[in-house]
C-alpha cells in the first residue's frame, strides 16, 4: 500500500526518532520515564500530542519550585491532633460516634464533668446544650449544685433553654388537640410530652408532679378510645406510682389484671411496694 499523505510519513518519522532515543536511553540505563511520555503523547496525538508534552517538559520545572507537593498539601488538609483523654471523649460524643448511655464511655463522660476543670465543666454542658436528652439529667443536675457559680448559672440557662422548648411544643400540641380533638395520634403526642418531661429529673418535684397529672389525663382520654393499647396502659401506672398514688395504681393494677391475660413481673413488684406503701400487708400474702 502506497502512502501519499506527507503528514502521515511525519508523524511516523517523528515516532522512529523518539522510539530510537528510548532504545538508546534503555540501553544506557536512564530514567525512561519522559522518553516513554513523548513516544505515547506523539503515537496518540501526533503533533498535538507532541506539543502538549514540550509544554509539561517546559513549565514541570517551573511549578516544581513555586508550588507544594500533592502529599505536604494533603497532610496539611488533615493535620495530626494530639488530643487529649478529655478531648477524644468529647469529639466522640459531639460526633455521635459513641453514645456513652450504651457503651463504656458512660462513667468516662460522667467523670470529665465531676472531675474536671471548669473549662471541662463548660465543655460538657455545651454537648449537653446541643443535643438534651433524658441521659443528661443526672450531670445537669450536679451541674446546679456545683460549687463554682460560672457552672451553676451555664447549668440554669441550660435549664431554662429546655423548658422554654418543652412549653412552646406543649402549646403546639395543645392548639392541634384543641383543633382536632378526635385526632388519636396528636393526644398521645400530647401525653407522651408530659410524660417525659414529667420524668426526665431536672424539674422540681411540685412541677414534675403536675406535669405527671397531665400526662395521666391524656393517656387515660386515649384509652377510653383504644382500651387495648397494653403500652398506653402501663405509661398510666408508671406514671401513678410515680405520683406515689398508691391507691389510684392498685385500683389500675387490678383493673388492668382482669383485662389482660399477662402482666410483666415488674408489674407485680410494683404492686407489692404500692400494697405496703398502704400497709396493706394482708393483701400482700393472698394476691
Amino acid at each position: 500500500m502506497r502512502i501519499q499523505s506527507p503528514v502521515i510519513i511525519f508523524h511516523l518519522l517523528i515516532n522512529l526518532i523518539i522510539l530510537s532515543y528510548v532504545y538508546l536511553i534503555f540501553k544506557l540505563k536512564q530514567d525512561l520515564l519522559y522518553p516513554l511520555l513523548a513516544f505515547a503523547a506523539n503515537l496518540g496525538g501526533g503533533v498535538f500530542g507532541l506539543g502538549a508534552f514540550l509544554l509539561m517538559a517546559i513549565l514541570h520545572p517551573l511549578f516544581s519550585v513555586i508550588s507544594t507537593q500533592a502529599h505536604i498539601w494533603f497532610e496539611g488538609l488533615f493535620p495530626e491532633q494530639n488530643l487529649s483523654l478529655f478531648d477524644q471523649i468529647m469529639l466522640r460524643i459531639q460526633s455521635r460516634w459513641d453514645d456513652y448511655t450504651k457503651s463504656h464511655e458512660a462513667s468516662s463522660f460522667e467523670n470529665l464533668f465531676k472531675y474536671g476543670t471548669i473549662s471541662d465543666k463548660q465543655k460538657v454542658l455545651d454537648t449537653i446544650a446541643e443535643g438534651f436528652n433524658i441521659s443528661y439529667s443526672p450531670i445537669l443536675q450536679s451541674a446546679l449544685n456545683d460549687n463554682q457559680n460560672v457552672v451553676r448559672i451555664q447549668a440554669a440557662a441550660i435549664l431554662t433553654k429546655i423548658d422554654t422548648e418543652f412549653d412552646n411544643k406543649l402549646k403546639k400540641l395543645e392548639k392541634l388537640h384543641q383543633d382536632s380533638p378526635d385526632d388519636l395520634v396528636i393526644l398521645l403526642q400530647l401525653a407522651e410530652h408530659t410524660d417525659l418531661y414529667a420524668t426526665i429529673g431536672i424539674t422540681d418535684e411540685v412541677r414534675s408532679l403536675e406535669i405527671a397529672s397531665s400526662a395521666v389525663f391524656y393517656y387515660r382520654k386515649f384509652l377510653e378510645v383504644n382500651k387495648d393499647q397494653f403500652v398506653v396502659w402501663l405509661a398510666v401506672a408508671r406514671l401513678l406510682l410515680f405520683q406515689n398514688d398508691y391507691e389510684s395504681f392498685i385500683e389500675w393494677y387490678e383493673k388492668g389484671k382482669d383485662q389482660f391475660k399477662y402482666l410483666p413481673s415488674i408489674l407485680n413488684s410494683w404492686y407489692l411496694q404500692a400494697l405496703y406503701k398502704r400497709k396493706q400487708i394482708n393483701e400482700m400474702f393472698w394476691n
